[in-house]
C-alpha cells in the first residue's frame, strides 16, 4: 500500500511539473503564433484582393460579423478595394481554412487563398496550387457572381458558365470541400458587409 501511495504521489508531481512546463511554453509561444497568423492573413489579402498588392497605402480594418467571425475591409486609403474573410470547413484529410475575397460591392468572388489544410500530399493539397486557385479569381475583370452556388464538375466547364469549377484530378473531395465552404459562407458574409 505504501509503495502504491509513493508511485501515485510521483505521478501527481510529474503531472503538475509537466503541465506547468506546457502552460509556460504555450504562454510564451502563443503571441508569436497569433502574430504569424495575422501576417499570413495580410499576405493572403494582398494576393486575393485585386489591387491590394500594388496599393501604396494598404489599409485593412476588421469588421465584426453576427456569428462572431471577422471580415476584413481592404482599401488603399481612398478607395475600397474589397472584402476578405476566413472560412473553415471539412476536407478529405481534415479542416481546410480559406481566405475568401469579395469585390468592393460584395457582389462577387474575386479570389481565394488556402491558409491551412491537411489534405493528401500530391493530390488534395493541390488546392494550394495557383493554377487551381485562379479558377476563383475574376475572369476578364468580372468577379464570379454570388447569386447562384458554385458547382464542381469533373470535365472542362462549359464556356460562359462562371458557376462551374473544374475539380482537381484525383482530389474531387478536396475540390468539393473548398467549393462547399465558399457556397456556405460567401453570400451570408456579403449580405452582412453590404
Amino acid at each position: 500500500m505504501i509503495n502504491f501511495l509513493k508511485q501515485s504521489a510521483l505521478v501527481l508531481i510529474l503531472a503538475v511539473v509537466f503541465g506547468s512546463v506546457l502552460a509556460l511554453i504555450y504562454a510564451n509561444t502563443n503571441p508569436l503564433y497569433e502574430h504569424n497568423q495575422k501576417m499570413a492573413i495580410k499576405y493572403a489579402i494582398q494576393t486575393t484582393i485585386p489591387g491590394a498588392k500594388d496599393a501604396a497605402k494598404l489599409e485593412v480594418s476588421e469588421v465584426e460579423l453576427s456569428d462572431g467571425g471577422k471580415a476584413y475591409q481592404v482599401s488603399d486609403g481612398s478607395k475600397l478595394l474589397g472584402w476578405a474573410y476566413v472560412a473553415k470547413g471539412k476536407g478529405f484529410g481534415g479542416d481546410i481554412r480559406l481566405l475568401v475575397g469579395l469585390n468592393a460591392q460584395a457582389k462577387g468572388l474575386v479570389g481565394i487563398d488556402v491558409l491551412e489544410d491537411v489534405e493528401t500530399p500530391g493530390f488534395g493539397n493541390s488546392i494550394n496550387k495557383e493554377s487551381w486557385k485562379s479558377k476563383f479569381r475574376t475572369r476578364n475583370g468580372v468577379p464570379l457572381p454570388l447569386d447562384k452556388p458554385l458547382v464542381v464538375v469533373k470535365r472542362t466547364p462549359k464556356a460562359g458558365n462562371p458557376y462551374q469549377i473544374q475539380a482537381i484530378t484525383g482530389a474531387t473531395i478536396s475540390s468539393k470541400a473548398v467549393v462547399k465552404i465558399i457556397n456556405e459562407t460567401a453570400s451570408e458574409v456579403a449580405r452582412q458587409v453590404k
